[in-house]
């Protein structure tokens, strides 16, 4: 693609004349270059292309400067004792300084903020920034985007039932089948409307409703459904289903505790619906089961 580009070993290498292509000249441009190319692959290839980061973070492992992980929302073990849960963002992080362990997690004041102190004005203040900044210790990581799913392949979701069913298992890291090989771990089921439906009208002197079925070219009393125990249920057009287990893990059962199969908890619902409502279809209903 006409974006990717090499600015270290090929811009740089044609920038300079035949005879000054000595090892020291190339090293030197390729630290001039090194800035240039990040935000270019940060841009380009991270945030456009969603590629060349496959890592889950781990926080029982130790990373080096310059190692990229997607910080998934779930947590990476369900036990809750002993520092082993963590709760992500779906972000790309890039490591700053070696670490390791939940308490430098690419979140919080181990990530480098966006907007700099008013004292850093120079490549010297902000090398101290960097590694003193946090409280005396080093940033650990960089945000380098928001999304680890690279902009380019969101743009072709949709609410197409088998594509919404592909983004939804992508986004919370988990299995997508093709029908012909199974069921996904998260799926949609198409619902029935089976209700009665009612109708608003007007007559020569009332307003009306009524269900279809009652609906008729005469006035209909008030009274037989202005009544408190007349009410409307809401139809779900359709269900997204979760395996207990993922759901779970989405909230800290210190927070929300967990559920059971078939049951659901605000917070995880709030989570699960963050994502869903973007290719949701406009005027539509949907409910979430787990299983």
């Amino acid at each position: 693609m006409i974006f990717d580009i090499d600015y270290i070993n090929i811009v740089w290498q044609l920038l300079v004349p035949p005879d000054k292509r000595q090892p020291k000249q190339l090293e030197w441009g390729a630290a001039l270059m090194e800035g240039k190319q990040w935000k270019h692959n940060a841009l380009f290839t991270t945030y456009m292309g969603g590629d060349g980061v496959d890592l889950a973070y781990n926080p029982t492992a130790s990373y080096t400067a310059g190692q990229r992980v997607i910080y998934y929302i779930q947590s990476y073990s369900a036990t809750y004792t002993g520092g082993n849960a963590y709760y992500g963002d779906n972000g790309v992080y890039e490591c700053l300084s070696a670490c390791t362990g939940l308490t430098q997690a690419p979140k919080g004041s181990n990530v480098v903020p966006d907007v700099p102190p008013a004292w850093v004005v120079d490549s010297a203040t902000a090398l101290t920034w960097l590694t003193t900044g946090n409280a005396g210790s080093p940033f650990y990581w960089v945000k380098v985007t928001d999304n680890f799913i690279g902009a380019n392949e969101r743009a072709s979701y949709s609410p197409q039932k088998l594509m919404f069913e592909y983004a939804l298992n992508r986004w919370f890291d988990t299995t997508f089948r093709q029908p012909s090989v199974g069921t996904s771990d998260i799926f949609i089921g198409i619902n029935s409307n089976t209700n009665t439906q009612f109708f608003f009208g007007q007559t020569a002197t009332n307003f009306f409703f009524g269900p279809a079925t009652n609906f008729t070219k005469g006035p209909i009393p008030l009274s037989t459904f202005f009544t408190p125990g007349n009410s409307f249920l809401l139809q779900y057009d359709y269900s997204i289903h979760l395996p207990i287990a993922v759901y779970n893990a989405l909230i800290n059962p210190l927070i929300e505790g967990t559920v059971a199969a078939g049951h659901n908890s605000p917070l995880r619902d709030g989570v699960v619906s963050a994502f869903a409502n973007i290719l949701n279809p406009a005027g539509s209903f949907y409910n979430i089961i787990t299983y």
